[in-house]
């Protein structure tokens, strides 16, 4: 049987239109705008030395029920059970044939049938009754006219383009899903190419599946403004987008791990991202939020505060540095939280050494005579009261590493005050 094209193509452009507003993701070069906290100072940089980048180790509430809901993706050639709007199951179908396509739209279940009797679309006459040899299995559920989802006597068939529009299943699946439903539960067919999903270790990983009916065309951008939508469009390369749609296999690529950023208490739009065992943390955001201006040096590929220096990372426009350098860049230390966030604060207690003429001006509150201590007795001190206020259950690897920074940092400075 045929049917109209009309519906299939009406949703995949509405599919196509609905990202259109999503925020650029291609690549911009070197001197593009880094946000009003960065300072590019590319240009003003002597010539440096080649850097190698180190790569360092680093409940939801009660529901109320909702109607079962089936989701079958033309693309993917896979069916969904959800149960309040959570994915239960996730299936293999068998879709129709190029010439017969399977229809796209928002339907329901309106009949079920055990062991149906097939009946030839050609010829009402020329009937199977249920067994093995009928194309219909042992379980049958109408959408949609002569359209339905049902069991198979080829199971061989399954993830092809094989029938006359129905939906294919294994038999062992079709009885499962048959159990689930009930008359009146929403089924919603669609095309889409790009599947994205979060997976339990908080890891993005999307999926391109082949153009079976040619519905959606998909390019590059297109790509990375759906994996905007995940804050993991700069970590994945364009190169490697296009390879994925050349392949178009449905195989899993693996982005990052994304987890959301709060500093000081206030949550970010972007993430912290984990990826070849590094935390990548937002330059331009966590600058813009702590109002400290930042330099970056595109040759060297190297941040800086008025704290101090660090590796970055430029990706696609964006600048990143790694998580362990919180305290050099920012002062900030703090890692994963047990809410499975990435929480960063303030290190008050880390402020810089005063000069030896600012020590001998100082005078206590009680109005004794100022007393002059050196710079060495300064930081002794400074080192034992910062290790004391850190107790051992919250000695965390970040914290521990900037610590250590910035005490060397501290006897940089000692040694230029004696000069």
């Amino acid at each position: 049987m045929m049917f109209k094209q009309i519906t299939a193509f009406f949703v995949c452009l509405s599919f196509l239109g609905g990202v259109s507003g999503w925020g650029e993701a291609t690549e911009k070069e070197h001197g593009a705008s880094y946000g009003a906290w960065v300072k590019d100072i590319t240009s003003e940089s002597a010539v440096h030395e080649e850097k190698k980048i180190p790569k360092t180790k680093t409940a939801t509430p009660e529901k109320t029920e909702d109607p079962y809901k089936i989701i079958i993706n033309v693309a993917a050639r896979s069916l969904g059970v959800y149960k309040n709007n959570e994915k239960m199951r996730l299936y293999p179908v068998g879709l129709g044939k190029i010439s017969t396509p399977t229809p796209v739209g928002y339907f329901s279940v309106l009949t079920k049938e055990e062991h149906p009797t097939w009946v030839d679309p050609g010829d009402s006459g020329n009937t199977i009754p249920s067994g093995e040899s009928n194309p219909l299995g042992y379980r049958w559920m109408q959408v949609w006219g002569n359209y339905g989802i049902h069991g198979t006597n080829h199971p061989e068939s399954i993830g092809s383009y094989v029938s006359n529009g129905c939906i294919r299943m294994k038999e062992a699946d079709v009885e499962e899903v048959y159990d689930y439903v009930s008359v009146g539960t929403p089924v919603e067919i669609m095309c889409q190419r790009i599947v994205i999903d979060k997976i339990k270790d908080n890891t993005i990983v999307y999926y391109i599946y082949p153009d079976g009916y040619g519905y959606q065309p998909l390019d590059v951008e297109t790509v990375a403004k759906w994996l905007s939508g995940y804050g993991v469009e700069k970590f994945e390369s364009d190169d490697n987008i296009a390879r994925k749609i050349e392949l178009s296999d449905g195989q899993p690529t693996y982005v990052a791990r994304v987890y959301n950023l709060s500093v000081n208490g206030k949550s970010m739009n972007d993430k912290a991202l984990i990826k070849d065992d590094i935390v990548y943390l937002p330059a331009d955001k966590i600058a813009e939020q702590l109002k400290v201006l930042v330099t970056w040096d595109a040759k060297s590929a190297t941040l800086g505060t008025k704290y101090g220096k660090a590796i970055g990372y430029e990706k696609k426009g964006a600048l990143f540095f790694n998580a362990e350098d919180a305290g050099v860049l920012f002062r900030l230390q703090g890692g994963l939280s047990k809410r499975g966030a990435y929480e960063l604060t303030s290190m008050e207690k880390f402020s810089a050494a005063p000069t030896t003429e600012e020590l001998s001006e100082m005078k206590n509150d009680s109005g004794e005579k100022s007393t002059t201590i050196t710079v060495e007795e300064s930081q002794a001190k400074s080192s034992k009261e910062t290790s004391e206020s850190i107790k051992p259950q919250d000695r965390h690897p970040v914290a521990a590493r900037t610590t250590r920074i910035y005490r060397e940092g501290q006897t940089g400075a000692a040694n230029s005050a004696k000069k």
